[in-house]
């Protein structure tokens, strides 16, 4: 009897296994004629899959205009210039400076 079981048991592994190899084959031959691989098919998925975050804009005026001033470009590259500025003025305290 346990032979019987550790049979069926093992049999319906191999079918399970079979089902989805197949299932798998099946979606692959979908994209035989495609000259995309399966990483590059899966980016193109996500991307029609994805959808555009939601910007929320503040109502009072101030935080309107704090908000306008820091997402846009000159502020981005006001950081830029500002961290560049300090990266100088930093390898300027150490220029020149004995290995001691």
């Amino acid at each position: 009897i346990i032979y019987i079981i550790l049979i069926a048991f093992f049999m319906m592994n191999i079918f399970v296994g079979f089902v989805i190899v197949t299932f798998q084959e099946q979606g692959e031959t979908e994209y035989k004629n495609c000259e995309l691989d399966k990483n590059q098919r899966q980016c193109v998925q996500y991307a029609l899959k994805a959808r555009p975050l939601r910007c929320y804009i503040p109502k009072n005026p101030y935080q309107y205009q704090v908000w306008y001033a820091v997402t846009s470009s000159y502020f981005e590259y006001l950081m830029f210039a500002l961290i560049m500025l300090n990266t100088i003025c930093l390898g300027m305290q150490h220029y020149n400076q004995s290995k001691e």
